[in-house]
């Protein structure tokens, strides 16, 4: 390996990767992907700038696994302000092989017709959009990343990648708390009733 190259933040472009999806189920608002996978070269370009292969450590998200909710879920990476927003990340977590994600597609026409072109299967990528801050050359002579800055994912139609897929949509459970009912006070059942209002039989009961 080379020396390791921190790159200065005022320094850090935004890098946009498209990795393929190859699986899919649809069930529900909450979709779960593959959407970055490690230490796998694939051949990038950065405009402007020569191609070069660059591959990604585990590690190098740890940062936003601590924060999922702060990386927003888009439509590819072409549309500026919310225009192109549909969701966001509920859960982030680095294993061995990946960096999976759970984001939750918003209930809105736009989260509804991405979630629809998903089960159409015609949104079959993940992308990360991204600022390299820690990078180095592996024996390889590939650009490793070993930490990022992770802006947001996008579903989007092509990838370079074909181990990273987009492994399901399903449903979280949703809780519900209820309060308990209070008694009804029977005096102000009889209150009620002295000034002409009818109080149901259901909530004089409720009093007993």
């Amino acid at each position: 390996m080379s020396e390791i190259e921190t790159t200065p933040e005022d320094q850090r472009p935004m890098l946009a990767r498209t990795f393929e999806s190859v699986e899919m189920a649809t069930d529900g608002r909450n979709v779960e992907m593959l959407c970055v996978p490690f230490d796998i070269p694939a051949t990038v370009s950065d405009v402007p700038g020569q191609p070069y292969e660059e591959e990604f450590a585990r590690g190098a998200f740890a940062a936003a696994t601590k924060a999922p909710n702060r990386t927003l879920l888009e439509f590819e990476h072409w549309h500026p302000g919310l225009s192109g927003i549909i969701g966001h990340a509920a859960q982030l977590e680095e294993r061995d092989d990946a960096l999976y994600g759970r984001f939750r597609v918003t209930e809105h026409t736009d989260g509804d017709k991405a979630l629809a072109l998903i089960r159409d299967k015609v949104l079959t990528a993940a992308s990360v959009f991204f600022a390299p801050i820690r990078s180095e050359r592996s024996e390889s002579g590939a650009m490793r990343r070993l930490k990022v800055k992770l802006d947001r994912v996008a579903l989007c139609r092509e990838g370079s990648y074909p181990e990273a897929p987009v492994l399901a949509v399903r449903t979280a459970p949703v809780i519900v708390e209820r309060t308990p009912a209070l008694p009804f006070d029977p005096e102000l059942a009889e209150y009620l009733s002295a000034q002409g209002i009818a109080v149901p039989e259901r909530l004089r009961s409720a009093s007993t």
